[in-house]
Protein backbone atom coordinates (compact mmCIF):
# COMPACT_ATOMS: atom_id res chain seq x y z
CA UNK A 1 0.00 0.00 0.00
CA UNK A 2 1.14 3.62 -1.14
CA UNK A 3 2.26 5.59 2.04
CA UNK A 4 0.53 8.94 1.70
CA UNK A 5 2.46 12.12 2.63
CA UNK A 6 0.53 15.56 3.17
CA UNK A 7 2.11 17.81 1.01
CA UNK A 8 2.31 15.09 -1.96
CA UNK A 9 -1.22 13.81 -1.71
CA UNK A 10 -3.98 15.28 -3.66
CA UNK A 11 -7.68 13.38 -2.71
CA UNK A 12 -10.04 12.95 -5.45
CA UNK A 13 -13.07 11.65 -4.33
CA UNK A 14 -15.97 10.53 -7.09
CA UNK A 15 -17.63 7.60 -8.22
CA UNK A 16 -17.20 9.13 -12.36
CA UNK A 17 -14.55 6.81 -13.10
CA UNK A 18 -13.73 9.66 -15.97
CA UNK A 19 -13.48 12.58 -14.05
CA UNK A 20 -11.02 9.54 -11.80
CA UNK A 21 -8.84 9.18 -14.49
CA UNK A 22 -8.66 12.60 -16.14
CA UNK A 23 -7.73 14.28 -12.56
CA UNK A 24 -5.59 11.28 -11.77
CA UNK A 25 -3.25 12.20 -15.17
CA UNK A 26 -2.96 15.05 -14.48
CA UNK A 27 -2.01 15.47 -10.45
CA UNK A 28 0.29 12.64 -11.10
CA UNK A 29 1.82 14.75 -14.73
CA UNK A 30 2.31 17.68 -12.35
CA UNK A 31 4.65 15.23 -9.57
CA UNK A 32 1.68 14.65 -6.89
CA UNK A 33 0.22 11.66 -5.87
CA UNK A 34 -3.72 11.25 -6.49
CA UNK A 35 -5.89 9.35 -3.95
CA UNK A 36 -9.13 8.17 -5.61
CA UNK A 37 -11.76 6.92 -3.62
CA UNK A 38 -15.45 6.67 -3.85
CA UNK A 39 -16.59 6.81 0.39
CA UNK A 40 -15.82 9.56 2.42
CA UNK A 41 -14.83 7.85 5.02
CA UNK A 42 -11.80 6.54 2.88
CA UNK A 43 -10.83 10.27 3.31
CA UNK A 44 -10.28 10.45 7.13
CA UNK A 45 -7.29 8.90 7.71
CA UNK A 46 -5.19 10.04 4.80
CA UNK A 47 -2.89 13.29 4.74
CA UNK A 48 -3.56 15.83 1.29
CA UNK A 49 -3.36 19.24 0.64
CA UNK A 50 -6.16 19.52 -2.20
CA UNK A 51 -9.57 17.97 -2.37
CA UNK A 52 -11.30 17.22 -5.40
CA UNK A 53 -14.95 16.20 -4.77
CA UNK A 54 -18.01 15.41 -6.36
CA UNK A 55 -20.62 18.00 -6.11
CA UNK A 56 -23.12 16.31 -3.94
CA UNK A 57 -25.07 17.36 -0.65
CA UNK A 58 -22.92 14.66 0.95
CA UNK A 59 -19.67 16.03 0.06
CA UNK A 60 -21.50 19.77 0.95
CA UNK A 61 -22.19 18.38 4.31
CA UNK A 62 -19.02 16.45 5.32
CA UNK A 63 -16.61 19.31 4.14
CA UNK A 64 -18.93 21.93 5.92
CA UNK A 65 -19.98 20.22 9.22
CA UNK A 66 -16.39 18.41 9.93
CA UNK A 67 -14.29 20.35 11.83
CA UNK A 68 -10.75 19.20 11.26
CA UNK A 69 -11.32 19.91 7.80
CA UNK A 70 -13.29 23.29 8.59
CA UNK A 71 -9.69 24.18 10.47
CA UNK A 72 -7.58 23.08 7.92
CA UNK A 73 -9.44 25.39 5.00
CA UNK A 74 -9.57 28.21 7.40
CA UNK A 75 -5.81 27.68 8.01
CA UNK A 76 -5.11 26.95 4.46
CA UNK A 77 -3.86 23.84 5.08
CA UNK A 78 -6.74 22.23 2.95
CA UNK A 79 -8.31 23.69 -0.50
CA UNK A 80 -11.70 21.98 -1.80
CA UNK A 81 -12.51 22.17 -5.67
CA UNK A 82 -16.06 20.35 -6.42
CA UNK A 83 -16.58 18.66 -9.66
CA UNK A 84 -19.92 18.88 -11.64
CA UNK A 85 -21.82 17.89 -14.77
CA UNK A 86 -24.84 20.25 -15.98
CA UNK A 87 -26.43 16.36 -15.91
CA UNK A 88 -26.44 16.04 -12.28
CA UNK A 89 -28.79 15.27 -9.60
CA UNK A 90 -27.26 17.97 -7.24
CA UNK A 91 -26.04 21.61 -9.40
CA UNK A 92 -23.92 24.26 -8.13
CA UNK A 93 -26.31 26.37 -8.04
CA UNK A 94 -27.38 25.14 -4.56
CA UNK A 95 -24.39 26.98 -3.54
CA UNK A 96 -26.87 29.87 -2.76
CA UNK A 97 -29.50 27.72 -1.43
CA UNK A 98 -27.74 27.47 2.17
CA UNK A 99 -25.45 24.51 1.18
CA UNK A 100 -22.17 24.35 3.78
CA UNK A 101 -19.28 24.60 1.37
CA UNK A 102 -16.76 27.02 2.28
CA UNK A 103 -16.96 30.18 0.79
CA UNK A 104 -13.82 29.93 -1.51
CA UNK A 105 -14.55 26.46 -2.59
CA UNK A 106 -13.77 26.52 -6.20
CA UNK A 107 -16.34 24.65 -9.09
CA UNK A 108 -15.38 22.83 -11.84
CA UNK A 109 -17.55 22.15 -14.96
CA UNK A 110 -16.31 18.48 -15.73
CA UNK A 111 -18.19 19.27 -19.21
CA UNK A 112 -15.92 22.31 -19.88
CA UNK A 113 -13.02 21.79 -17.71
CA UNK A 114 -9.15 22.85 -19.13
CA UNK A 115 -6.13 21.12 -18.37
CA UNK A 116 -4.79 24.66 -17.32
CA UNK A 117 -7.55 25.67 -15.13
CA UNK A 118 -6.77 21.90 -13.20
CA UNK A 119 -2.76 22.86 -13.07
CA UNK A 120 -3.64 26.60 -11.86
CA UNK A 121 -5.63 25.38 -8.91
CA UNK A 122 -2.71 22.23 -8.17
CA UNK A 123 -0.32 24.75 -8.09
CA UNK A 124 -1.48 27.53 -6.36
CA UNK A 125 -2.21 25.51 -3.33
CA UNK A 126 0.80 23.58 -3.55
CA UNK A 127 2.49 26.83 -3.01
CA UNK A 128 0.29 27.69 -0.17
CA UNK A 129 0.35 24.40 1.76
CA UNK A 130 4.45 24.19 0.87
CA UNK A 131 4.76 27.67 2.92
CA UNK A 132 2.50 27.02 5.46
CA UNK A 133 4.31 23.58 6.06
CA UNK A 134 7.55 24.81 6.37
CA UNK A 135 6.11 27.31 8.96
CA UNK A 136 5.38 24.61 11.23
CA UNK A 137 8.62 22.47 10.80
CA UNK A 138 10.44 25.56 11.82
CA UNK A 139 8.15 25.88 15.03
CA UNK A 140 8.53 22.29 15.39
CA UNK A 141 12.37 22.10 15.37
CA UNK A 142 12.30 25.82 17.18
CA UNK A 143 10.11 24.35 20.58
CA UNK A 144 12.58 21.15 20.26
CA UNK A 145 15.47 23.23 20.79
CA UNK A 146 13.81 25.55 23.48
CA UNK A 147 12.98 21.98 24.94
CA UNK A 148 16.97 21.25 24.98
CA UNK A 149 18.27 23.74 26.24
CA UNK A 150 15.73 23.76 29.00
CA UNK A 151 15.85 20.39 29.89
CA UNK A 152 20.20 20.92 30.00
CA UNK A 153 19.39 23.68 31.97
CA UNK A 154 17.29 21.70 34.86
CA UNK A 155 19.95 18.57 34.72
CA UNK A 156 22.49 20.08 35.02
CA UNK A 157 22.26 23.74 36.31
CA UNK A 158 24.21 25.65 33.44
CA UNK A 159 25.04 25.08 29.85
CA UNK A 160 27.81 26.05 27.57
CA UNK A 161 27.59 28.38 25.08
CA UNK A 162 29.83 26.54 22.72
CA UNK A 163 28.47 23.34 23.21
CA UNK A 164 24.69 24.60 22.63
CA UNK A 165 26.26 26.09 19.24
CA UNK A 166 27.80 22.81 17.92
CA UNK A 167 24.50 21.09 18.67
CA UNK A 168 21.73 22.81 17.72
CA UNK A 169 23.98 24.62 14.85
CA UNK A 170 22.58 28.38 15.93
CA UNK A 171 23.86 31.89 16.25
CA UNK A 172 24.51 33.00 19.45
CA UNK A 173 21.97 35.63 18.80
CA UNK A 174 19.65 33.17 18.10
CA UNK A 175 21.11 31.32 21.49
CA UNK A 176 20.07 34.82 23.07
CA UNK A 177 16.21 34.93 21.97
CA UNK A 178 15.75 31.35 22.94
CA UNK A 179 16.69 32.28 26.57
CA UNK A 180 15.11 35.21 26.41
CA UNK A 181 12.08 33.00 25.79
CA UNK A 182 12.74 30.73 28.39
CA UNK A 183 13.21 33.29 30.91
CA UNK A 184 9.84 34.83 30.27
CA UNK A 185 8.36 31.30 30.47
CA UNK A 186 9.91 30.64 33.43
CA UNK A 187 9.37 33.45 35.95
CA UNK A 188 10.65 31.85 39.27
CA UNK A 189 13.89 31.02 37.63
CA UNK A 190 16.61 32.82 37.10
CA UNK A 191 19.18 32.76 33.72
CA UNK A 192 22.46 34.39 33.83
CA UNK A 193 25.24 34.45 31.36
CA UNK A 194 28.64 33.89 32.94
CA UNK A 195 32.46 33.38 32.57
CA UNK A 196 33.04 35.94 29.93
CA UNK A 197 29.35 35.13 28.44
CA UNK A 198 30.58 31.40 27.53
CA UNK A 199 28.54 30.21 30.24
CA UNK A 200 24.35 30.07 30.80
CA UNK A 201 23.22 29.30 34.86
CA UNK A 202 20.09 28.89 35.92
CA UNK A 203 18.80 29.11 39.76
CA UNK A 204 15.79 28.30 41.60
CA UNK A 205 14.06 31.68 42.63
CA UNK A 206 11.38 29.94 44.65
CA UNK A 207 14.28 28.19 46.89
CA UNK A 208 16.51 31.03 47.19
CA UNK A 209 13.00 33.48 48.52
CA UNK A 210 12.55 30.88 50.52
CA UNK A 211 15.87 30.29 52.17
CA UNK A 212 15.98 34.09 52.58
CA UNK A 213 12.78 34.07 54.88
CA UNK A 214 14.45 31.84 57.58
Amino acid sequence: MMNYEYKKTIAVWTDNKTDQDILSKIISGNGYDPFLCEQKDDLLPIPYFLLFAKYSREAAWFIGANKEIRKKVKDGNLKCAVLYHLNDPDHPDEFSRGQQFPKDTIKIDMDAWSKNEIDEIIENQAQKASKINKRHEALAVKLNRLFYIYSQLVDKGEISVEEILEITHISRRTLSRDIRTIREVCIDKLIENQSDFNVYVMRDLKNENQHGDH
